[in-house]
């Protein structure tokens, strides 16, 4: 009797230490539980997420932005072959009439082929509407497209998108291109844009000509072809700016612009290729596509005395379209693609609010199955414990 009075002594005794150990053993059994829920619903997000279909506000616009790229690159076809003029398959194997010459008295500077490629495809289109929207441009706005020769593919799709967007628009072009950009004496990027309009493929039209080239003066363009470029937009309602300086040409775009757009609200600007009159001398935006925001810069003053600069000051967003890579990687634009998708709808990201519910979903799975395995374990020991008692 005595010996059991001494046993029970000594359960009591190490009561605490064993409900401690047990407690111990619980709380990390409970963790290692929760861990376990919290990386099984990451791991389930993972999987999933990737193959989620998400329809951006814009996927119809989209769509139907590059179904007109597509008609516009026919047309461009059309126009070439009328002109007595070819598309080079090893250069252009799509065939889509915006591939120039490796060099032409046009040729400013050497560009890549994989861009202008790049460039030149139905989801391009999509990809202005993105752009344009998401800068804030709505149905009725005005928006100035001042762009070079060598990207022509980005030219025409800025008109087609805006076109879809019910967006107006001031186009300036500039003559000078680099290689595999539109070059062609015969056939200009006015010479493109002019024959699109005369068949309403597009609602735009080329409002302004410049040389481009050195210092936006062609100085470094053959003069005979870059005389009967000119020639030509002028004849066809265009309104040459030459320019004697840079600063001039510069200047001379912006009246260009202020003029023409009156009183209507100027959404963005939306600055292609390398045009100097476009971001001033020298790479002071080196490495900067895609969308640029006043509130990006100090004070809204963004590097360099350009066209560029000067509209962000004024608190105007600028799209600008220069480094394809970048906008591929940014966008999910496809680079150098085999073939054109039927369906050439840009990937949309996935909204902040799914992203957060995952999130919240993986931390809240994780508190609860610690919770939980600490309750069905505490009272399995709890059980155990009370069993052995006298």
């Amino acid at each position: 009797m005595r010996e059991l009075r001494r046993g029970g002594a000594l359960r009591k005794s190490l009561a605490p230490r064993l409900q401690a150990g047990a407690a111990s053993r619980t709380g990390e059994a409970g963790e290692l539980a929760g861990l376990g829920a919290f990386v099984l619903v990451i791991i389930i997000a993972f999987l999933v997420l990737p193959g989620l279909s998400v329809a951006g506000p814009t996927a119809q616009a989209e769509l139907q932005a590059a179904a007109g790229m597509r008609t516009a690159m026919a047309a461009i076809a059309e126009e070439l072959a009328a002109r007595g003029l070819s598309i080079d398959p090893t250069s252009d194997p799509l065939g889509s009439g915006l591939i120039g010459l490796s060099w032409s008295g046009l040729t400013s500077t050497l560009g890549s082929l994989e861009a202008k490629r790049s460039a030149a495809q139905p989801a391009t289109a999509a990809l202005l509407v993105r752009l344009l929207v998401r800068a804030g441009a709505r149905p009725g706005d005005t928006v100035a497209i001042d762009s070079s020769a060598s990207f022509p593919g980005f030219a025409i799709a800025s008109l087609i998108a805006a076109k879809e967007l019910g967006i107006t628009t001031i186009f300036i072009a500039s003559a000078g291109s680099s290689t595999w950009g539109a070059n062609r004496p015969e056939f200009s990027l006015a010479d493109m844009v002019g024959a699109l309009s005369r068949r309403g493929i597009l609602d735009g039209r080329v409002d302004a000509v410049s040389p481009g080239g050195a210092l936006d003066r062609g100085l470094d363009l053959e003069p005979d072809a870059l005389a009967r470029v000119l020639d030509r937009a002028v004849a066809g309602g265009a309104r040459l700016l030459s320019s004697g300086t840079l600063d001039e040409a510069i200047g001379l775009r912006r009246a260009f612009i202020d003029g023409l757009r009156g009183d209507s609200r100027l959404a963005a600007i939306v600055s292609i290729g390398g045009n100097l009159a476009s971001t001033g001398p020298g790479d002071v935006l080196a490495g900067r596509s895609g969308i640029l925001w006043p509130r990006d810069f100090p004070a809204g003053k963004a590097p360099g005395r350009g066209l560029v600069q000067s509209f962000l000051a004024e608190g105007i967003p600028v799209i600008r379209l220069i480094d394809v890579k970048d906008l591929s990687a940014s966008y999910g634009l496809p680079w150098d693609p085999d073939s054109w998708p039927s369906d050439p709808g840009l990937p949309a990201r996935l909204p902040a609010a799914w992203v957060f519910l995952f999130a919240t979903l993986a931390l809240a799975s994780g508190f609860l199955t610690r919770r939980f395995a600490n309750i069905i374990l505490y009272k399995y020991i709890a059980t155990a414990g009370s069993s052995g008692n006298p």
